[in-house]
């Protein structure tokens, strides 16, 4: 009974050593096709070929004469795979003899079946005021190898993780990572560390200029709103006075104003004479005369003009 225990552990055992693959010798995507050579030139109609993935015969042709097929053998010997799965990472092993069952040739390839990288990776950045940190990071990282790009020519660096001085860094500098396998690789978008400085200043002192100049900016506005308004308004007040006038001058124009008596005199009223009786008017009022001014005063020093004396008119003769 142990014999056979014994005996099972070692066929499972020599199972699992023969399915498993040392060193790759070819690398080949999911899905793919590919053709495993056979490198042996001198191969004849005759001769016997067997083709084996890991201990299993998948492919024997003898003395001109397929007795297994599973797969697909080129005229010239080489082994056809179609629409490769992960199972299809194996050893593969191929003999040759003669027709007589002399040895020709013997070799043994082993092939691993691998998924493309088909996400583009990202890079989380965390930059300090004394380092810069980078971390690329992709989906499904299995076997897969990680390259650091600055400024597009490639660093020493490649682990998934990028530590530089940021004392040692411009603001120019890009980063990008990419990360690749035996198959396929992508490429990160470029990354760079933001600048302290703004246009050369400190990034503080910039955010204060920017703003006083915009509150100034902001007052501006005020003022320039503020005149607007004022403007406005009294546009309004002159349309309003206009149409004021306007309405007056259509209203004169509608009634224009009767003409004024002239005043009448303080006299007594006129009545007719009754009866017969003669009608005398009465006298007129005298005209007082107007009191001369008093004469100026004359000092002593001071002799006052002489007064005008009146024109005597000469006697009138007659003309015979």
């Amino acid at each position: 009974m142990r014999g056979i225990v014994l005996i099972f552990i070692l066929y499972w055992y020599g199972i699992s050593v023969s399915n498993a693959c040392g060193k790759c010798t070819f690398y080949v995507a999911l899905g793919d096709n590919f053709s495993i050579p056979l490198e042996h030139k001198n191969l004849r109609e005759h001769d016997e070929l067997i083709w084996k993935k890991n201990s299993e015969t998948v492919y024997k042709k003898k003395k001109n004469r397929v007795q297994i097929n599973t797969t697909v053998v080129s005229s010239s010997g080489s082994l056809q795979l179609i629409d490769l799965k992960m199972t299809d990472s194996a050893n593969y092993s191929v003999e040759v003899h003669d027709k007589n069952g002399a040895f020709l040739k013997e070799d043994r390839k082993c092939l691993c079946v691998i998924e493309k990288i088909l996400s583009k990776p990202h890079i989380q950045s965390n930059c300090s005021k004394s380092k810069l940190t980078l971390t690329c990071s992709v989906k499904k990282p299995n076997n897969v190898k990680y390259a650091w790009l600055k400024n597009k020519k490639e660093m020493k660096e490649n682990t998934k993780t990028l530590i530089e001085d940021k004392k040692k860094l411009k603001s120019s500098d890009t980063f990008s990572c990419n990360v690749s396998n035996e198959v396929s690789y992508q490429m990160s978008d470029d990354i760079k560390c933001p600048d302290d400085k703004l246009l050369g200043l400190d990034f503080w002192v910039m955010v204060a200029i920017l703003a006083t100049g915009g509150g100034l900016i902001l007052i501006l506005i005020l003022v320039l709103v503020v005149c607007v308004c004022r403007r406005l308004k009294q546009n309004k007040d002159r349309e309003r006075e206009e149409e004021e006038l306007r309405l007056m001058h259509m209203r004169q124009q509608a009634h224009p104003p009767r003409p004024q008596e002239a005043p009448r005199s303080h006299t007594a009223p006129y009545t007719h004479p009754q009866n017969g009786e003669d009608y005398t008017p009465p006298p007129p009022r005298p005209r007082g005369k107007r009191p001369r001014p008093p004469p100026v005063p004359v000092t002593d020093e001071e002799k006052p003009p002489p007064r005008p004396k009146p024109r005597q008119s000469a006697p009138r003769h007659n003309r015979t």
